[in-house]
């Protein structure tokens, strides 16, 4: 790439790092990088642990939990429906469920969605 290709990309605010290709990145007024964060809604539709039942939601917006319209939030839960919850606040098209957690014989089945 010529020093004339690089200039004429830094104007048209492109940047190139390696393969990836960001366009429209800005720093002024935040960082603009053009993707979507649902909120994020889980429900428990199945359970045979103590610490959820049938009905039991939690909610995020973005990356941040909801705390005052989510219940009871078990981390290892968490650790094992969180990438599905990842997918869904960017946008992925997933089906709604069933997602299980595999917490030994204390087995919850969660439904997620954006919202």
């Amino acid at each position: 790439m010529t020093i004339k290709e690089v200039e004429q990309r830094r104007r048209n605010n492109i940047v190139i790092t390696g393969r990836l290709v960001v366009q429209n990145f800005s720093i002024e007024g935040g960082i603009s990088m053009g993707y979507i964060d649902n909120k994020v809604k889980v429900t428990v539709i199945e359970s045979k642990c103590p610490k959820y039942k049938v009905g039991d939601v939690i909610c995020f917006e973005g990356s941040m939990l909801d705390k005052e319209n989510s219940d009871n939030v078990c981390m290892v839960a968490m650790n094992a429906i969180y990438p599905f919850i990842y997918a869904f606040r960017r946008g992925g098209d997933l089906k709604k469920g069933p997602y299980q957690c595999v917490d030994c014989n204390e087995s919850v089945i969660f439904e997620i969605e954006s919202y």
